[in-house]
């Protein structure tokens, strides 16, 4: 038995729950043969049902030491067990899933940087089919809601079916966090509703359309995109997006057609 202390520097929350471990593995709704990536496996709670499964397993791990103990032990155990070292906020999956079948996703993502992982895994060219994260419930909360989206539903959206699968208590991890988190379930989209060479455009458009939430949505689209009043109401009333809507009001559809719009009639320079 390994006893070590979780690094707050890495976001590190060790799931010891038995029960939410379980309920993880069900939602993967694993087969024999099925390809998983695993990004931050920890003592590998998670990863030891994956492999027992029959399943083959890559993770990317950041923690030497977990590396060269725990992790260790499961790469002598299991033949179909890849273990990678490198920092997952900031490396491309595709370089680990060197193949283009279909695999699934799951992590128990660092509150620290979960969107920025999240995001790098559901945008790139080879998405998982199926992922089953969890997060921090208002960030959750925040990818699968259809009736306020905030920020990160239409990104998420935009991509996948996103729903909520179950929040877990505090307890079921060490050291005890000091917020809830919540379990979610990501479907890739065969068709994704943006064109995914504007992915990076996207993003930052929904971004800085956010940039007055509580304002009209004429307003905020003006102050986020530095366009004039008279402008936004043309924007939306081409896109027919009623313009006195607060954003959280709108659907990820309607979201797409003011961007799509908003790139043929207004010119797309949100990076500069």
């Amino acid at each position: 038995m390994y006893s070590h202390k979780a690094k707050k520097s890495l976001g590190q929350h060790f799931i010891h729950d038995r029960r939410v471990i379980n309920r993880i593995i069900d939602s993967l709704k694993l087969e024999a043969e099925d390809k998983v990536l695993e990004i931050g496996p920890g003592k590998g709670q998670l990863s030891r049902n994956i492999l027992s499964a029959g399943a083959e397993l890559t993770a990317i791990e950041i923690d030497r030491y977990l590396i060269d103990g725990p992790l260790k032990e499961l790469s002598h155990e299991f033949k179909q067990f890849t273990l990678h070292e490198a920092d997952a906020a900031d490396v491309d999956p595709n370089e680990f899933m060197i193949n283009d079948g279909p695999y699934k996703f799951v992590s128990n993502l660092p509150y620290n940087s979960a969107t920025k992982i999240l995001r790098n895994i559901m945008f790139q060219e080879h998405p998982p089919m199926l992922s089953v994260v969890m997060l921090q419930k208002e960030v959750a909360d925040n990818i699968v809601s259809d009736g306020n989206l905030g920020i990160l539903g239409p990104i998420f959206q935009s991509v996948a079916f996103c729903r909520r699968l179950f929040n877990v208590k505090r307890t079921a991890f060490k050291p005890v966090p000091k917020v809830t988190s919540t379990v979610i379930e990501l479907k890739i989209r065969e068709q994704p509703l943006i064109d995914l060479t504007n992915k990076n455009d996207f993003i930052d458009f929904i971004i800085k359309s956010f940039s007055a939430p509580r304002k009209q949505l004429h307003n905020s689209l003006s102050i986020g995109l530095d366009l004039d009043l008279e402008s936004s109401r043309l924007l939306l009333e081409v896109s027919e997006v009623n313009h006195t809507l607060r954003p959280e009001k709108l659907s990820v559809t309607e979201w797409v057609r003011i961007f799509n719009e908003y790139k043929k009639t207004v010119g797309l320079n949100l990076l500069n």
